[in-house]
């Protein structure tokens, strides 16, 4: 009985203590998780300084994966995605295909505390975050252009296309659909890339004293995916 007490009481104490938990351990990561945690303990907020943490990662374009500059889409333009959730008020915010604007995590906290949404997407993403005062400028930079250029000049591998004429893995396109029958001709194994930059991204997780939870991400999303006008 005196181990499982000690243990609650230990459990009881380890919960109540500020945590601030982050995916990935490069400089960008670790920085993001200090601004995160130092904003934590100066009292911001459980939620104020999730974003501060993630807006971190976005400045300093954390693996390329996070930010401005990483991550073309097909057209060579970056666009970018957060979410935010705020476990004791039962809340989400989030935005995607975030173009223009650099503040994703930030744009996504307006959402939370300015709308009734839960989400808003690409241009009229971008119209909000203008009437929210953030400033609008081009995302793109010489190494997300380089990015573009090697992946041109390699027939646009890997890509998300699948199930059309000519080949995705062979060609650039344009696309048209393949019949049913050239599809069952034509089944090939994928052709995207799996390793840290083509899936993954910051995840962020903040415990304040209470023991209460926040958590969110940011990213720009998969290389090289479709275009959404």
């Amino acid at each position: 009985m005196k181990f499982f007490y000690f243990l609650l009481v230990f459990m009881e104490f380890s919960f109540c203590r500020r945590v601030v938990v982050t995916t990935w351990d490069g400089h960008g990561f670790r920085s993001a998780t200090l601004n995160a945690y130092n904003s934590l303990n100066s009292g911001n907020s459980r939620m104020g300084s999730l974003v501060e943490g993630l807006s971190t990662c976005e400045r300093l374009q954390c693996d390329t994966t996070v930010g401005y500059g990483g991550s073309p889409d097909e057209s060579g333009e970056t666009t970018l995605d957060a979410l935010l959730i705020d476990g004791p008020g039962h809340r989400m915010a989030a935005v995607a295909q975030l173009r223009r604007v650099r503040d994703a995590a930030r744009v996504a906290w307006a959402v939370m505390n300015h709308t009734q949404h839960t989400m808003i997407v690409g241009e009229q993403a971008t119209r909000f975050a203008l009437q929210m005062g953030f400033k609008e400028e081009n995302l793109t930079t010489p190494a997300s252009l380089l990015m573009m250029d090697v992946w041109r000049r390699n027939n646009c591998q890997p890509n998300f296309w699948k199930n059309v004429n000519p080949t995705p893995t062979k060609s650039c396109g344009p696309y048209q659909p393949a019949s049913a029958t050239e599809n069952l001709e034509k089944m090939v194994l994928s052709n995207r890339i799996i390793d840290r930059f083509h899936h993954d991204t910051i995840g962020m997780v903040v415990i304040d004293d209470s023991g209460e939870v926040s958590a969110g991400t940011s990213t720009n999303g998969a290389r090289y995916k479709h275009r959404n006008e």
